[in-house]
C-alpha cells in the first residue's frame, strides 16, 4: 500500500509547472535520491504537469491539476492528474516526421494517433 507524502492542485497556468517540480523536489529530499536522477524527476513532472495543464485542461485557470508524491518500500510514485476529458481524441492522420522536420508542420503531435502494426 503507496503512503501518500504529499498532494496538492495548482491552477493550469504557464509557470506553475515549475512550482510543481520544486515542491515535489522538496518533498523527496529526504528520501536521498542522486541529484541526477532528482534533476530528472523535477524535468519528468514538469513535463507532466505542462502536459495536464495543456491538453487536459486547456490552460483553462479554474481547472486544476493535482499532484501526488506516494512511496511503498521500493518505488515513488508520481501521479498527476487533470480534468480533461477521460480519453483524449486521435489525430486523424499519421505525422510526417520529414514535413515536421521540414518546418511545414507543427513540430507536435507525435504522442496520440492511430498506427498499424504489420506482421511479418
Amino acid at each position: 500500500m503507496p503512503t501518500l507524502l504529499a498532494e496538492w492542485s495548482l491552477a493550469s497556468v504557464t509557470g506553475n509547472e515549475r512550482q510543481a517540480m520544486e515542491h515535489v523536489t522538496n518533498v523527496v529530499l529526504p528520501l536521498h535520491l542522486p541529484e541526477a536522477q532528482l534533476a530528472n524527476l523535477g524535468t519528468a513532472v514538469a513535463e507532466a504537469v505542462m502536459n495536464a495543464m495543456e491538453h487536459g485542461n486547456h490552460y483553462e485557470p479554474e481547472k486544476m491539476v493535482t499532484v501526488q508524491v506516494l512511496t511503498t518500500h521500493n518505488a515513488l510514485l508520481i501521479r498527476i492528474h487533470d480534468e480533461g476529458p477521460e480519453k483524449l481524441p486521435l489525430i486523424d492522420s499519421t505525422p510526417d516526421l520529414a514535413a515536421k522536420l521540414a518546418g511545414e508542420q507543427t513540430p507536435r503531435g507525435l504522442g496520440s494517433f492511430p498506427h498499424q502494426t504489420s506482421r511479418r
